[in-house]
């Protein structure tokens, strides 16, 4: 079992971040220094310049403003035209 754990932030219309914080397989935790090296194997997409090493960038509807997770939910909030 792969967990990953981060934040998830809008960057731009249309496209999302996912920046990894803390990554654990089974009982293990992954040290720190290993997550970006981590992200780059398992997004292997040319990355847009300023993405941080530990992102995994992924688009959405360019209607989408904000995104936030808690307890175990999901609320996307529309952009104001």
């Amino acid at each position: 079992q792969v967990t990953l754990a981060g934040t998830l932030d809008i960057a731009e219309p249309g496209r999302a971040l996912f920046t990894v914080q803390d990554v654990r397989v089974n009982d293990l935790d992954i040290p720190s220094p290993a997550i970006a090296t981590l992200v780059r194997q398992l997004d292997r997409r040319e990355r847009s310049a300023g993405t941080p090493d530990r992102a995994i960038g992924f688009e959405v509807p360019p209607y989408i403003g904000d995104v936030r997770v808690s307890k175990g939910r999901g609320t996307l909030y529309k952009t104001v035209p």
